[in-house]
């Protein structure tokens, strides 16, 4: 068995070691840490010596929101750009007629749950996810999507000079 090397009151980072965590379930040896920010973790004591970790998360948090909200950032632009470019009231409008990867279904918002062995439609409109009920066919389920689409995405879609949804076209190709 190798020796321990005691960790106690070295720094890493922004973590310094408090004391060995000895009631951690998984292998190797844990350090419990007081982060620079406040927060204490306890930590792989591998990870800490080889600077795999350096802090609680607040850094890489921390890194992250200072790069978008920098208005001079590259990252920040761009998504800004690509979300206003084809958004209309936090909804975009590509998104509205666009088919969806294949899961269970052949239609846009249709799943079949096997463990009820029913079919749900849900929808998706202005960042909200909408239930739209359970049916026992994969069509009924198709049929209370596209009404609910047409009734959402219709007006959005007329109003900025797009073609509204197409019934025929949902149940021949799914979007």
């Amino acid at each position: 068995m190798s020796k321990v090397i005691d960790l106690t009151g070295k720094r890493f980072g922004k973590l310094v070691v408090v004391g060995r965590e000895t009631n951690w379930p998984a292998n190797g040896t844990f350090w419990k840490c007081q982060c620079d920010c406040g927060t204490s973790r306890i930590v792989n004591g591998w990870k800490l010596r080889t600077g795999e970790t350096v802090s609680c998360g607040c850094s890489r948090r921390k890194k992250a929101r200072d790069r978008a909200m920098n208005p001079n950032s590259k990252f920040r632009k761009m998504s800004l750009e690509k979300m206003n470019q084809d958004s209309v009231d936090g909804t975009r409008l590509k998104q509205l007629s666009m088919r969806v990867s294949q899961h269970s279904s052949k239609y846009k918002g249709v799943s079949f749950h096997k463990s009820s062995g029913m079919w749900t439609a849900c929808i998706k409109f202005q960042q909200h996810k909408r239930h739209l009920g359970t049916f026992s066919t994969e069509q009924e389920a198709a049929a209370a999507y596209i009404t609910e689409a047409k009734r959402l995405f219709d007006p959005v879609l007329i109003a900025n000079g797009r073609e509204p949804l197409s019934t025929e076209r949902y149940f021949k190709e799914g979007y």
